[in-house]
Formats: structure tokens, sequence, C-alpha cells
């Protein structure tokens, strides 16, 4: 069954996300890489941020007492500052990839940080569809996600390819029927869309 929908990550994939200079003010002390976006993604108060149940006041109030952190506005700075700039690639990789296929997004992602992306505008056009967490109310990897799209899309999950950073959302995709792989770089994205049989 031949691929008609390509469906994309955002942050790590098509966009940096900064990480590196942020976290000593997320969290209020200097941690690894690993352990803040281990502590990032199983936090409780970031699920409710994405899945639209706290706004970003809310949510930075929460998390400034909960970590027991006193500038709440530098944490709200800190966290807008996690989305970064375009991938080297990614505007040549969308413009290629949309000639032949239905451009898609899926993205873990809050209001706020949708807001600071269109404000940019440079990712905004390129997509027929956007699937954002915080407008389905659940995050990746939960299996209505990826339900979802292929029910919006009016597809059979064998003809939707996913893209993400992640393992654990690439395989979540693969047990709900979509063909997944996990990449870092719309270079990866396009490497495998020129090479892979079920594209050509």
């Amino acid at each position: 069954m031949p691929i008609k929908h390509v469906v994309l990550d955002l942050g790590g994939v098509l966009i940096d996300l900064e990480w590196r200079q942020n976290i000593a003010v997320l969290f209020g002390e200097q941690l690894s890489m690993t352990q803040a976006q281990h502590r990032w993604s199983n936090s409780s108060l970031v699920e409710a941020h994405e899945t639209g149940n706290l706004n970003l006041e809310q949510f930075a109030a929460a998390w400034c007492d909960e970590l027991q952190i006193d500038s709440c506005e530098a944490v709200k700075s800190a966290f807008l500052s996690l989305l970064g700039e375009l991938k080297p690639h990614t505007e040549s990789m969308l413009a290629a990839v949309g000639e032949r296929f239905t451009l898609s997004m899926l993205s873990n992602i809050s209001h706020a940080h949708i807001q600071r992306l269109d404000e940019r505008g440079e990712l905004k056009r390129q997509f027929s569809r956007r699937f954002f967490s915080c407008d389905l109310g659940k995050m990746k990897p939960a299996a209505d996600v990826y339900r979802k799209v292929v029910s919006e899309l009016q597809s059979d999950a064998g003809q939707i390819a996913f893209f993400d950073d992640t393992r654990i959302n690439v395989d979540a995709a693969i047990a709900a029927g979509l063909h997944a792989w996990r990449v870092d770089s719309p270079q990866e994205i396009m490497r495998i869309i020129q090479t892979q049989e079920i594209f050509l």
C-alpha cells in the first residue's frame, strides 16, 4: 500500500530544542541533558500544560511552587526559548516532500509554544493539518493520538508515514499500524523517503 501522507514531529526533527541553555533556569539547578529531559517528560505539570489543562501562567506558577524557584517570569521566558531555530534543510525538505505527499504535523506542544511558532510563520503554510497535544487533550505516545490522526486524514494507517525523534513515539505509531522512523534531522527524512521502497 503506497504512502499518501507524511506526518512529522516538530521539536528535535524540524526545529532545534534549546535545552542546554535553559536547564538551570527551568529547574533551579544545573542538570545533565538526560536528567532534565527525563524529569520534564515525566512531569505531570508538563503533561497538564501540553494537553491544554494549564495555561502558561498556571503552569509556571505551579512549576515554580513545586521546584521552589523564585522567578516565574524567568521560567516562562526559558520555557518559551526551548523552541530554537529551524534545522538546516527543513524548508527544502518540506518543499520536496510536499510535492508528492500530504504533509501534517504531530507534536506534543502547548498553546504558548504554538503562538510562538506561528509568530515566526516559517512552518505554518507547508502543512495541510496540524495535530497538537494541547488541542487533542492527549500526548504521544497515547494510542488515541494516532487513531485520531488516521481518522482525520481519512486514510488507512498503512498509507501514513510518521517521523519522530523519540523511540517510544515511533513504536506507538508502528503499533497503531503506521509506518514510522526515528530521525533527528530533515536530511534523514529525505534519505528515507528517497530510498525506502514504500515511498517509491
